[in-house]
């Protein structure tokens, strides 16, 4: 692959779309949630949406009256990703007996 020093336009329009995309009221594409969770577009696509507790999408409505492709809110991703650390849901549940070695 053979590299090239950006432009100042360039490396202007790239920190206003890493900006945007850091905003909390962002809209993110199925990539833009792969990558934040280290996933595909496709695992979001196919199995992401049906887990419970995962942030409806949003459907813009296209010119032609059809509905778009699905966004997320960002900031609605973030509570997601909180509610799920250490591989465990905030919503309780029957807690795990601790390993003894």
């Amino acid at each position: 692959m053979e590299s090239r020093i950006l432009t100042e336009a360039e490396i202007l329009a790239l920190a206003r779309e890493i900006a945007f995309r850091m905003a909390p009221d962002a809209l993110l594409d199925a990539k833009d949630v792969g990558a934040m969770l280290k996933v595909s577009a496709r695992y979001v696509t196919e199995h992401l949406i049906a887990a419970p507790g995962f942030p409806k999408a949003i459907h813009l409505a296209l010119p032609n009256g059809r509905k778009g492709q699905p966004r997320w809110l960002r900031s609605d991703l973030v509570k997601y990703i909180d509610s799920h650390r250490d591989g465990v849901t905030k919503r309780g549940g029957r807690p795990r007996k601790p390993i003894e070695w």
